[in-house]
């Protein structure tokens, strides 16, 4: 589904169990349009029941990082974990 959603430029790596990390280049950090139409999708599928029959939510955070801007790709995957986590609590 996330492959589905995303622009063909994007790269979807699974993280973890059931972490993905999303690589959206020349966003310059402006994924709102992106994260929405991740979200109608999985709304979309959940509504026609082709996932399983329990809901499934998505907490997404994300985080910018450009080349030569001084932070380093830990550093970035903290924040979006960290921001990943703020979201949790509110679903």
């Amino acid at each position: 589904m996330l492959e589905e959603t995303v622009r063909e430029t994007d790269i979807v790596v699974r993280y973890g169990g059931d972490e993905f990390l999303l690589i959206c280049p020349e966003t310059n950090g402006e994924i709102e349009t992106i994260k929405e139409r991740i979200l109608q999708a999985m709304a979309n599928q959940e509504g026609m029941g082709q996932l399983i029959d329990f809901p499934v939510t998505l907490s997404i955070g994300s985080a910018h990082w450009a080349p030569g801007g001084g932070g380093t790709i830990d550093s970035v995957l903290a924040e979006a974990d960290k921001r990943m986590y703020d979201v949790k609590p509110k679903r």
